[in-house]
């Protein structure tokens, strides 16, 4: 009756001290997933922040293009303006009756006697200068240009002026694809940055899933190889390159692998796979 008293309390004490090691372990397997979900919304978070920047650096070299837009046009006299911006909207059938350039014409070769006024003139000169410049910046009006110069219907004179303010367009043209495509690289590498590091969450919480019930140390937790500095978790340790655990030495972190050394000795490991004897258990 003794025997079978101490022999159900011993089992009683192993069977509770199994059940809290097993707590304790799916407690740091239910953390150690919780890490990289949260490391998910940090990188959901950096996107967001780069993707800014990225927009932001596009817009400011975008209003670059602008001014170079409207200083080329600042180039070009008032009467071409008003002349070519006439022209471009009849082109593309826009409606055009506009009283203040009729005046601006007649007053300069009809009636050039007459002064005009300032604040027409300032008016005028500033609706032309950013019409044109938009003008320039526009696609379909260097579409427009190119037939006007390789047109056998056209005048030399009239494919000399269109050959003139093609070359322009096309400066600009280049500059904008340059920072268009200079955007939609940053755009895409970003993209692949995230899915990269998504899949590289997906892979460890899959790991840490099926890692053993066993409190063993020096298994590999996690590792973030996208930095230019990549890094990896050992146990709750962050190490990197040369790191030291212990007596161990971090040699090298791979995508999903660690590279280790110790007295000669030389192991890899993979996340949440059991760590190699070296280590000893806790």
């Amino acid at each position: 009756m003794r025997h079978t008293f101490l022999f159900v309390m011993i089992s009683t004490i192993a069977a509770c001290t199994c059940q809290a090691i097993a707590e304790q372990v799916n407690s740091k397997s239910d953390l150690r997933t919780q890490n990289q979900q949260e490391r998910l919304d940090n990188i959901e978070s950096q996107v967001a922040v780069e993707q800014q920047g990225i927009e932001n650096e596009f817009f400011r070299d975008i209003a670059l293009l602008q001014e170079s837009a409207e200083y080329q046009a600042n180039r070009l006299k008032m009467s071409d303006r008003i002349l070519w911006t006439a022209f471009i909207k009849m082109s593309f059938n826009e409606p055009y009756a506009d009283i203040y350039a009729t005046r601006y014409l007649e007053a300069d070769f009809v009636y050039p006697e007459i002064k005009r006024p300032r604040k027409l003139v300032a008016a005028m000169e500033s609706y032309y200068l950013r019409t044109m410049a938009d003008f320039l910046l526009d696609n379909n009006v260097q579409k427009l240009l190119s037939s006007i110069v390789n047109s056998t219907n056209e005048t030399p004179q009239n494919r000399t002026k269109a050959q003139r303010l093609l070359t322009i367009v096309d400066e600009l043209q280049l500059q904008y694809n340059l920072i268009q495509n200079r955007r939609t690289a940053r755009l895409a590498d970003l993209e692949q940055w995230a899915k990269d590091q998504k899949e590289n969450v997906d892979v460890i919480i899959g790991e840490i899933q099926k890692q053993p019930n066993s409190t063993q140390r020096g298994v590999v937790i996690a590792i973030n190889y996208g930095d230019k500095k990549p890094f990896c978790m050992i146990d709750d340790e962050i190490a990197y390159e040369g790191s030291i655990i212990g007596n161990i030495k971090v040699a090298k972190i791979q995508r999903y692998t660690v590279d280790f050394e110790k007295g000669g000795k030389k192991w890899t490991q993979r996340i949440g796979k059991p760590a190699d004897s070296v280590w000893g258990a806790i």
